[in-house]
């Protein structure tokens, strides 16, 4: 009993804990009747089943093999209880700063670790994802299944807290149906939710899906959700439900082998490099020392890079679009004879050479707003959520735009020249197609390129330099190369 209380103070410190145990026992007892009984089950284990994937003491279901042999072990052993012992499990620096600024930006954090519950809410605590008001004003649920009777009652607890969190709401002038603004608002109730091991397993058993999809709206109207007692193919599999329940984009972060199934599993992985092997970091997308680099990687470096592949998809569809878009009308001009508007080699060096590198330069280099602004105001990433810079509405405005600008290409010259409106020289002659086709590459070069002006958010010299660059070496490119390889005709 003295013992236990310990490893509960110990837990509750944030300490991690460990039970030291001996027994004396002759050679004989080991070398001959439990070494050989050993080998086999290890041997049968060569191949596990799904009762030993993912193998956590403490944590893995009655139908382990693994556990079951080590704990006959031990029964067998007749082992007495030397005592207990705990090691400070220090946070690396500025992690609540970094988890609250990832809470600011709209982001959920869940904290899923093997450790004990006591451990675990102290870890959550000191993270900020946990706070004293949420025990005051009892807002901190938890799902046990210490016992069959408290896992049989698991789907009314979830029913019984969903219930507790839309009354709060309510009264709080909250709509319990739009989860993002309870996380984008700073005086919104805050709810944290603790799930253990045993009780995850029990959900998942079940195979209920409204009870599951009751769990996934728990964890979604929380502020935070902390997992302990967790097996590393449970970690992986809470992000699948999430995936599959919300069409969300994950992430995973860890730093050792029990936490490379999540990050393997999650739509980005991150690995942190330190004393527990390189086993998540071998795993992972993007690997570095400390966790508060996290807070750099997404608000600065991700919303920077979302906003410019955005523009650099669309953009490379409007332009190519436009010049389709333009043979097109004419052809409704000519009949439909395969007769070529504009010069061949003048087409191919379009993408090339002439519209490729001005949005290079923009997707390494731009950005709307310095880095040290998005670093120090979080709320600023919420604006790369939900599809808002990359979504359908946005790619079929561009399309629209490059068929109006295509329109007016292709007309306003033809026009022109029809109403003798203007002439290609002082001779007074009418143009010739590949005049024609020449003004109109033109029109699209100059156009195509100006376009992405208005998307540029940060002006450098290499900015300048391709636009404006770009447009100049077309003129060049018109007085090098033949430009009349047409047979003339009237228009």
């Amino acid at each position: 009993k003295f013992t236990e209380d310990t490893l509960i103070q110990f837990a509750d410190q944030g300490l991690r804990t460990l039970l030291v145990s001996g027994s004396r026992k002759d050679p004989e007892w080991w070398d001959a009747t439990w070494e050989p009984e050993y080998r086999r089950v290890m041997k049968q284990l060569a191949i596990e089943g799904p009762a030993e994937k993912g193998h956590f003491k403490g944590s893995c279901t009655d139908e382990c093999r693994r556990c079951r042999i080590e704990e006959e072990i031990e029964i067998a052993a007749e082992m007495d209880l030397i005592g207990a012992t705990a090691i400070e499990d220090k946070l690396q620096d500025d992690v609540p700063a970094t988890i609250n600024a990832l809470l600011q930006a709209g982001i959920h954090v869940w904290i899923l670790t093997g450790d004990k519950l006591e451990t675990a809410i102290n870890i959550g605590m000191a993270c900020s994802l946990l706070t004293p008001d949420m025990e005051h004003h009892d807002n901190l649920f938890r799902l046990e299944a210490n016992t069959l009777e408290q896992a049989e009652r698991i789907p009314e607890v979830i029913a019984t807290h969903l219930s507790t969190i839309h009354d709060k709401l309510h009264a709080a002038g909250f709509d319990p149906s739009k989860p993002n603004e309870l996380a984008s608002t700073p005086h919104a109730p805050a709810f944290g939710l603790v799930i253990t091991s045993k009780a995850l397993s029990f959900l998942t058993s079940q195979n209920d899906p409204e009870v599951m999809q009751n769990f996934v709206t728990l964890a979604i109207l929380c502020k935070s959700v902390v997992g302990c007692r967790l097996q590393p193919d449970q970690k992986a599999l809470i992000i699948r439900i999430i995936k599959q329940a919300q069409d969300v984009i994950t992430l995973g972060i860890g730093d050792g082998a029990n936490d490379e199934p999540m990050i393997r599993v999650a739509d980005v992985g991150v690995g942190i490099m330190g004393v527990e092997g390189t086993a998540a970091v071998r795993a992972s997308d993007y690997a570095f020392a400390q966790f508060k680099f996290l807070r750099r990687l997404l608000l600065v470096h991700g919303r920077l890079n979302y906003r410019r592949i955005s523009t650099l998809i669309c953009y490379m569809f409007y332009k190519n679009a436009m010049i389709s878009l333009t043979m097109l009308w004419f052809g409704f001009y000519s009949a439909f004879s395969g007769q070529p508007t504009m010069l061949e080699w003048a087409i191919q060096i379009f993408n090339v050479a002439l519209t490729a590198f001005p949005i290079l330069v923009y997707a390494i280099f731009d950005r709307d707003l310095d880095t040290r602004t998005l670093d120090e105001n979080p709320e600023i990433y919420k604006l790369t959520q939900g599809g808002k810079l990359f979504n359908a509405t946005v790619f079929w405005t561009w399309i629209f735009e490059s068929f109006i600008h295509s329109l007016l290409i292709t007309f306003l010259p033809m026009l022109a020249w029809t109403f003798d409106l203007t002439t290609i020289n002082s001779s007074g002659k009418n143009p010739d197609l590949a005049s024609y086709g020449l003004i109109v590459f033109t029109a699209i070069v100059i156009i195509a390129n100006l376009r992405l002006v208005f998307q540029i958010g940060t002006w450098t010299a290499l900015h300048h330099f391709t636009v404006w660059g770009s447009i100049i070496f077309h003129f060049i490119a018109m007085l090098i190369f033949p430009s009349r390889l047409l047979l003339p005709l009237q228009v």
